[in-house]
């Protein structure tokens, strides 16, 4: 019995520990992790929560900029 209840707490703080920091991608300016959820400030180069990588190094110009760009916006270098 009293494994059940102590499974059951740990379920409960599990999924509430999860919301907690669950992203609202809502249109504002909060950041969210494409893996997680997570919500990201703008100089993160990593997800803190599940270490996803989130920018990466221009070959051009060496500054950080998003992973995802094909294009830097900095210096016009394509990624190669």
């Amino acid at each position: 019995m009293m494994i059940t209840v102590f499974i059951i707490a740990v379920i409960f703080i599990y999924f509430f520990m999860k919301h907690e920091h669950a992203c609202v991608c809502d249109g504002s300016l909060n950041n969210c992790c494409n893996i997680c959820g997570y919500t990201l400030k703008q100089e993160y180069n990593y997800c803190p929560n599940c270490k996803e990588k989130l920018k990466r190094k221009c070959k051009g110009c060496g500054r950080m900029i998003d992973i995802n760009w094909r294009k830097c916006p900095y210096c016009e270098q394509y990624r190669s």
